[in-house]
C-alpha cells in the first residue's frame, strides 16, 4: 500500500538523516582530538635547536612542514563537519571593490609574484567575506 511505503520510505530518510548527523559529529571529534598532539609536538619542536644547517634543523624544518599539512587537514575535516550546520555561513552585503582589493593585499605575502588587479567593477553584493578570502 502507498501509506506503508511512504512510512517505510520515512523511517530510510530518518535513519540517513540520523547517519549523516553521525558522520559530522565523528568529523568533529576527531578533528578536536587530533588538534592536541599536533599542538605539543609543534610545542616541542619550537624548543628544540633553530640551526637551518645541523641535521636536526633539516629534520626540524621537515617535521614543521608536515605538522603544518597535518594542521590543514585536520582543519579541512572540522571544516566539512561544520558546513552542513546553517551558521556556518555568514551573509551579509559587501563591496566587491574591497574584498578584491584587501585580497589583493594579502595575496602580496604569498611569494615573490607581482599580484595586480587591472579592474574592479563597482558593486556590492551578498556573500560571507571570510569565507571567500578563505578560498
Amino acid at each position: 500500500d502507498v501509506a506503508e511505503l511512504a512510512e517505510t520510505f520515512n523511517h530510510m530518510l530518518d535513519r540517513l538523516s540520523g547517519a549523516f548527523t553521525a558522520q559530522r559529529q565523528f568529523l568533529d571529534e576527531v578533528a578536536h582530538e587530533l588538534r592536541t598532539p599536533i599542538t605539543v609536538l609543534r610545542g616541542h619542536l619550537e624548543l628544540m635547536d633553530e640551526d637551518p644547517d645541523s641535521r636536526h634543523g633539516q629534520t626540524r624544518a621537515l617535521l614543521f612542514d608536515e605538522l603544518d599539512r597535518m594542521r590543514r587537514i585536520v582543519e579541512d575535516l572540522l571544516l566539512l563537519a561544520r558546513a552542513e550546520r546553517p551558521d556556518f555561513l555568514t551573509l551579509g552585503q559587501t563591496s566587491l571593490t574591497d574584498l578584491v582589493v584587501d585580497t589583493a593585499a594579502k595575496a602580496q605575502a604569498l611569494g615573490r609574484r607581482r599580484w595586480t588587479v587591472a579592474e574592479v567593477a563597482d558593486v556590492s553584493v551578498q556573500l560571507d567575506e571570510q569565507r571567500v578570502t578563505q578560498a
